[in-house]
């Protein structure tokens, strides 16, 4: 089974979209969010091409949590990369990855 890793973006981009769900919306989105991140979690690491490979870079993939945040990561043999939470709603060209 391969082990689930995060970079400092990711565990930074995690928690600021935390903090706006909890600012913006109802706690029941916010629970929602962790919950959907856990599940995603779960099916990445038993199937770890379950989510499409971005068109920009074949080795990381997208997973849509809620319609408004992605969740980007990179598979390797014995491990996962998660690199970054994104808001969809923001300038597609301003994501590096």
């Amino acid at each position: 089974m391969r082990k689930v890793y995060t970079t400092a973006a990711a565990e930074l981009s995690y928690y600021k979209t935390l903090d706006y769900l909890q600012v913006n919306w109802s706690n029941t989105e916010h629970q929602n969010f962790e919950e959907q991140v856990q599940r995603i979690l779960t099916t990445i690491v038993n199937h770890p091409f379950a989510y499409p490979a971005t068109e920009s870079n074949k080795v990381i993939r997208k997973a849509v949590i809620l319609n408004v945040i992605s969740m980007y990561y990179r598979v390797y043999d014995d491990s996962i990369e998660v690199l970054l939470f994104w808001d969809n709603r923001r300038n597609p060209e301003a994501l590096s990855l």
